[in-house]
């Protein structure tokens, strides 16, 4: 079975960034662990693909910072939880400059 979410590239990045804070909030909390959350979204090959299809460099930086935050777990555990809430705080800053949509947000959900 697979979950379908497509939506507009217009509105796509809010999307992303949603997502993101999910996950950088399901971190925090220990609820998922980095490997997880590198498979989901935490990988170069993603900031690569939104960087060429014209998304922020500053959404492609955030995913490319948390494909770091194995590092932090290896090499500076003591720091791990302040690299979080730094990406967390990032996150925010760049959700709230982004613009409402109301309930005009153009999806599409399909389970197949």
């Amino acid at each position: 079975m697979k979950l379908c979410y497509s939506i507009d590239k217009e509105q796509a990045e809010k999307f992303i960034d949603l997502f993101l804070l999910g996950t950088l909030f399901a971190l925090k909390k220990k609820l998922i662990s980095i490997d997880e959350a590198e498979g989901f979204i935490f990988k170069p090959k993603i900031a690569n693909l939104l960087s060429q299809n014209k998304f922020t460099n500053e959404l492609s930086s955030l995913i490319m910072d948390g494909c770091e935050l194995e590092d932090y777990e290896s090499l500076l555990p003591d720091k791990l939880e302040n690299r979080i809430d730094e990406l967390l705080v990032n996150l925010v800053n760049m959700i709230k400059n982004q613009s409402e949509f109301g309930r005009t947000v153009n999806k599409n959900i399909t389970i197949e």
